[in-house]
């Protein structure tokens, strides 16, 4: 009887080894040594990918050329014929090919062979250019009478990030649809859908491991920033918790965010300074421009715009300078913001430098900027001075560091800090277009430049710890301050508000009339509810202005907070003008 179970049970086991030999034959993946594109003259491939896009046209015409006929195109794998090779080209997470994804560099591509297809992968458009390209010059160099073929295990990858003049950026596990945007010059964004909180947390644990250094980091109202710096490249990265975003940006800059603290910070009161820096416009009204100096509790100075570019807004600054300084003699601006390029915002600037850089007495540390001047996002832009401001900080102060803030970082000096709120990376993907004509000048671009501006909270705290907070609107959009709301909502709560582009507005329900009046907006400042509102215009625009329903919403938030209202028409050297004593 013994005999019996034990011959059962060997049987047995015997046929458990047997078994799973075959189920592991079975699930072994079956390894295709060569991948037969062309054979005797015969294609025998068909391409898998957005037949319309540039970089797959251009590609579909050369590879007609070298083989002589010109391979048939499908939308998705699944449309593309069983029995033929199929050369697959796009974004990986575009194609549903997810498990691929983290093999390709979001800033470069992947051309491997997997299964017996190919497949070409980059999460850009260029990139996928200049990929398609290098497999056309491959397939040039292995056609030989009528035949090609690749090895079944082919694989090229390539980093582009210096291409781009950004550094690379690590991939992210989790998400959907990656998609990479240029944020101007050396400035690159990988913009990730549907992540949640604790795929970031991993990210950001991951950016450790690799040997990313943490500079600095932010959480406003469960949004999370970090900025870290690697080998001369630094790195933000940001998760919007409503969106469930992130965007990740990379650049080849030194230029971290500045904690300049400064020396002595109890030698003055801190203030803010409304200027002036109004021009008449064609019906002879003032109006127009805006500016603020910020003295720090070291004596030095913050500029926010300043107005247009003339001689008297110029004029204004200096002498404003010259009167509220420590030491006349010996005046240090630590950083000169400029909000977007506008002329009556940052066109004083190129006026100040002309007529004061040689001034020994008067020094700028640095500069504070961020627009997205890329020929996506100003193609409907009537041309600007972008090229002429950054042309006119280099050439008349060299020695200045030029920091391109971004979305959640901090930049302190002295006892202040300006705290980034929106930036034009927060736009993307979107692309400013060409809106509704309203004045009937079919040929004129009129995207909307205001779009670019950058919006900040100046954190301003003094001698006796008191805080007290200023948000600087620039003209920004309704499209900015829609998003700031869903971010932010009550960490935009502060002191003061500069009213945004002016007092502009649109009570009208039609949209080619008020397409580019949309600007700030009643949910905007209910959140903010200020004490006091700055208003950037001449006192016939303020009373004009003030019959929108917005700015009535504004005007009562004040009135019930028994605050001020500021108009830079009244301003001179000693009005306007708030000390945080």
């Amino acid at each position: 009887m013994k005999k019996r179970v034990v011959l059962l049970i060997a049987l047995l086991l015997c046929f458990v080894l047997v078994f799973a030999a075959c189920k592991k034959k079975e699930e072994a993946p079956t390894g295709v040594s060569e991948i037969v594109l062309v054979s005797g003259g015969e294609c025998k491939f068909v391409i898998v990918g957005d037949a319309e896009a540039s970089y797959l046209k251009g590609f579909l015409t050369n590879v007609e050329k070298t083989i002589g006929t010109k391979p048939e195109t499908f939308k998705t794998i699944e449309e593309a014929p069983a029995d033929k090779v199929k050369v697959v080209v796009g974004n990986p997470n575009t194609l549903g090919l997810t498990d691929f994804a983290p093999e390709v560099p979001y800033f470069g591509y992947n051309i491997k062979a997997n299964g017996g297809n190919l497949y070409v992968l980059a999460y850009d458009n260029s990139v996928l250019g200049e990929a398609t390209g290098f497999l056309r010059m491959r397939i040039d160099e292995f056609y030989t009478d009528g035949n090609l073929s690749f090895a079944g295990d082919y694989s090229q990858v390539k980093d582009t990030s210096t291409a781009f003049g950004a550094g690379a950026a690590p991939y992210l596990e989790g998400g959907e649809n990656a998609r990479i945007f240029d944020c101007d010059t050396d400035y690159q964004m990988v913009l990730l859908e549907k992540v949640d909180k604790a795929e970031f947390e991993a990210y950001v644990a991951k950016l450790a491991g690799e040997g990313y250094a943490l500079h600095s980091e932010n959480n406003m109202n469960g949004n999370l920033f970090k900025t870290y710096s690697k080998d001369g490249v630094m790195l933000h990265t940001y998760w919007v918790e409503y969106s469930k975003q992130v965007r990740t940006i990379v650049a080849k800059t030194d230029l971290l965010p500045a904690n300049s603290t400064g020396g002595n910070n109890s030698l003055t009161n801190p203030s803010v300074h409304q200027l002036k820096a109004l021009a008449k416009n064609e019906q002879g009204v003032l109006d127009g421009g805006m500016g603020f100096v910020i003295e720090l509790a070291d004596g030095r100075f913050i500029i926010v715009d300043g107005g247009s570019e003339n001689d008297a807004d110029a004029k204004e600054i200096y002498n404003y300078l010259k009167h509220a300084a420590t030491d006349p003699k010996n005046i240090t601006i630590a950083t000169w913001y400029i909000s977007h390029y506008h002329g009556d915002h940052g066109g004083a600037f190129m006026a100040f430098a002309k007529s004061y850089a040689s001034d020994s007495t008067i020094k700028i540390e640095s500069f504070m900027y961020n627009q997205c001047m890329t020929p996506e996002q100003t193609v409907f832009i009537e041309p600007g001075n972008d090229a002429l401001i950054q042309n006119a900080m280099s050439s008349y102060y060299p020695a200045a560091k030029v920091y391109k803030p971004l979305t959640g970082q901090k930049y302190t000096f002295s006892t202040t800090t300006i705290e980034i709120l929106y930036t034009m990376p927060d736009f993307m993907p979107n692309v400013i277009t060409q809106e509704a004509d309203t004045n009937g000048n079919k040929g004129e671009k009129n995207g909307n430049g205001n779009t670019q501006t950058m919006v900040a909270m100046f954190d301003i705290v003094n001698n006796a710890s008191k805080r007290d907070r200023l948000i600087i609107t620039g003209d920004t959009t309704k499209v900015a301050c829609d998003e700031m709301v869903a971010r932010y909502k009550t960490y935009l709560k502060c002191d003061m508000v500069q009213v945004s582009h002016h007092g502009h507005g649109s009570d009208s329900t039609d949209p080619v009339k008020s397409a580019r009046r949309l600007n700030s907006t009643k949910e905007f400042y209910y959140y903010t509810s200020p004490t006091v509102a700055f208003w950037p215009t001449g006192q016939a625009k303020y009373t004009e202005r003030m019959k929108l329903s917005v700015n009535i919403y504004l005007q009562d938030i004040i009135n019930k907070k028994m605050g001020t209202t500021y108009i830079a028409e009244t301003s001179t050297n000693t009005t306007n003008t708030i000390v945080f004593g």
